[in-house]
């Protein structure tokens, strides 16, 4: 993967979504990533992901303003 091209699309998509007035400049964006269990894998997966979007934005105007948030869902297979 390619941080510089990951940067490149997380700033386009943003600048379309404020242009298209789906998203305003002081808004957060929080991603449910729900799991079946607390585990240390789903745990570590979350954590992955929220590291890397991190890794992703730097630099951008989605730098910090990314969450993913665990939710737990025992009833994952039929929510999802």
């Amino acid at each position: 993967y390619s941080k510089a091209e990951a940067a490149k699309y997380f700033q386009s998509a943003y600048d379309k979504a404020l242009a298209n007035g789906d998203i305003k400049k002081d808004d957060r964006i929080v991603l449910d990533y729900h799991v079946y269990a607390d585990t240390e894998i789903n745990n570590r997966s979350v954590s992955y992901l929220q590291d890397s979007i991190n890794e992703a934005t730097k630099g951008t105007s989605l730098e910090g303003k990314i969450t993913i948030n665990s939710v737990i869902d025992t009833d994952y297979y039929s929510n999802m």
